[in-house]
């Protein structure tokens, strides 16, 4: 069976910023701590959600932001932390 993500031409990337600047791409098929990270993520731990398109997306994600992306903005310590010792 086929993936239908995987058939995709074009993808939305979603990204998580934390308040350092360290960002992490939330795509579990290339990324294999996002599926633990999204587990962490809620709407209490979530300060700001920003949609990129075109070449303000291109220009900060490279040929990741072609289509989009979408960041998920956090200043939460205990989430860095949590995620850092993932």
């Amino acid at each position: 069976m086929v993936n239908k993500i995987d058939e995709a031409d074009c993808k939305i990337t979603f990204v998580l910023a934390l308040k350092d600047e360290e960002s992490y791409y939330l795509d579990p098929i290339e990324y294999s701590k996002t599926v633990k990270i999204l587990n962490i993520i809620n709407d209490k731990n979530i300060d700001n959600i920003n949609i990129l398109e075109g070449n303000e997306a291109v220009t900060l994600y490279g040929t990741y932001g072609k289509c989009g992306v979408i960041v998920l903005f956090s200043k939460n310590r205990k989430l860095k932390k949590t995620i850092s010792n993932l």
